[in-house]
Order: structure tokens, then C-alpha cells, then sequence
């Protein structure tokens, strides 16, 4: 495990689990605005210009449309590509579980206050020494 994710130290980006998780929330937003694009355009069968027309600015209330629909999509939670991305990371160990973290966190804080020397984190397993 890395020194990063082992210590939650923050960089400029955050703690390496916010960094993660605010990546795959963006990668979702993207993959959900692109899905939600190719629905509208294609709804636009017939040569009728679509939803928005033909007209000046359609493109422009297009891009907001399929921005506003992916932005709801995305807020609502229920996708799920971003738990996805998280899980696969703790899966292969590249991710700190969060109950993992967790139980680090209370560890030290125990080791703190007993005098403990030093706390290891390896596939969700504690090791204290004194």
C-alpha cells in the first residue's frame, strides 16, 4: 500500500479517496451527458430538426437539455458507474475501503493515547506493535 492512502494525507487535490471519488463522479457526469445525447439525437428521426428545431440557437438549447437531464441523472445517485469505479478500486487494492480507513483512524487514535508505536493497514488487516 502507498504511503498516501495508508496516512489519508491531504495534498492539494484532497485525500486520495475524494480525489478518487470526485474522478469517477466525473467520468460518470460524462458517460451519462454523452448517453443522454445520442437518447435526443436519436428522437430526431424524420427530418424534422429534432427536439429543438432547426432553428438558430437549437444547438445551444440542445447542449443545455442534455447538460440539465445528465446533471439530474447524475444527482439522483441511482446510475452507479462512480460505486462501481470506487469498489473495482478497493477491489484491487489501488483504494482504501472506507471502513478500512475507518478502523486506521480509530487505531491511531488508540495508539495515541495508549502509546502505541506503530499501526500497518494490509488488505483490511490491523497491526498494531508496541
Amino acid at each position: 500500500m502507498n504511503a498516501i492512502a495508508a496516512t489519508g494525507t491531504i495534498d492539494s487535490g484532497g485525500s486520495v479517496r475524494e480525489r478518487a471519488e470526485r474522478t469517477a463522479a466525473q467520468f460518470e457526469a460524462i458517460l451519462v451527458r454523452q448517453l443522454v445525447s445520442s437518447l435526443r439525437e436519436t428522437g430526431s428521426v424524420g427530418g424534422e430538426g429534432g427536439m429543438f428545431g432547426d432553428g438558430a440557437g437549437a444547438g445551444t438549447y440542445a447542449d443545455w437539455f442534455d447538460e440539465r437531464v445528465a446533471d439530474h441523472l447524475g444527482a439522483s445517485g441511482q446510475i452507479g458507474i462512480k460505486e462501481v469505479i470506487i469498489r473495482d478500486l478497493e477491489r484491487l487494492g489501488q483504494l482504501e475501503s472506507r471502513t478500512t480507513a475507518q478502523q486506521v483512524l480509530a487505531a491511531r487514535r488508540a495508539a495515541d493515547h495508549a502509546g502505541t508505536i506503530a499501526i500497518a493497514s494490509r488488505q483490511g488487516v490491523l497491526d498494531v506493535t508496541r
